[in-house]
This record gives structure tokens, sequence and C-alpha cells, in this order.
């Protein structure tokens, strides 16, 4: 799997996109991607999102994605990170958003490991 993150860093800067620390740069695309993976530095199971889900424990592949993301591939648009719905239990520094860049530990970017139940495609 670290060939396959090796090879998602040298595909974005050969796209001519940088990681930016979490700024988030411009505005969200027509095709607007990220990919997930449930271990850090983009091991394990991961998913590919287009739009918002604003509720990842109501998923055609069962509640595997709540609060079980650890690494994240912003490949293009702005992605805001949240923790569970207004009402419940509420994470701190959540949330947060990450423009195009590869983020191989959600903990870096002041994101308690998987607590994510929530992903929002920012404007």
């Amino acid at each position: 799997m670290k060939t396959i993150a090796i090879i998602l860093a040298l595909l974005l800067a050969g796209m001519g996109i940088a990681a930016t620390n979490g700024a988030p740069q411009g505005n969200a695309t027509a095709l607007s991607e990220v990919i997930v993976f449930e271990n850090l530095n983009m091991d394990g199971a991961h998913k590919h999102y287009f739009a918002s889900d604003l509720d990842l424990t109501d998923n055609p592949e069962g509640k595997f994605w709540n609060d079980q993301i650890s690494s994240i591939v912003v490949i293009s648009g702005n992605w805001a990170f949240m923790g569970d719905p207004v009402g419940a239990v509420q994470v701190p520094n959540l949330p947060v958003v990450l423009g195009p860049g590869v983020y191989p530990n959600v903990k870096l970017k002041l994101i308690e490991d998987n607590t994510i139940s929530q992903i929002r495609l920012e404007s």
C-alpha cells in the first residue's frame, strides 16, 4: 500500500496539485474527489467520495466508514470532515476543511483518529 501512496503523491504532483497543509485551495469542481482509508499511511480498505455524505453510518456497505477513517487523499475540491451529527457527542477540532493533498495521518490535522462521521464537499 505504501507504493500506492507514493504513486498517488506523484500523480497529484504531476497534476499540479501539492499538499496544502490543510489550507483550502479554490472552489470545489464538478469532479471533486476524496479518498478515505481505514488505516494510517493510506493502508487498508478505502472508499472514493465524489459528493457529501452527511451520515457515514448509512452506507450500502454497512456502518464500516463511521469512525473508521485514519488517512485521507484529497484529489480535488475542499472537503469538511466532521464528527457526529448535531445533538450527538461532539468531537473537539471538528470540522476540519482539507484541500488537495495527501494526509497520511489525520491526527496531524488535529483530527482525533477514528472520529469522522460526516464528509461535506465545500463549495
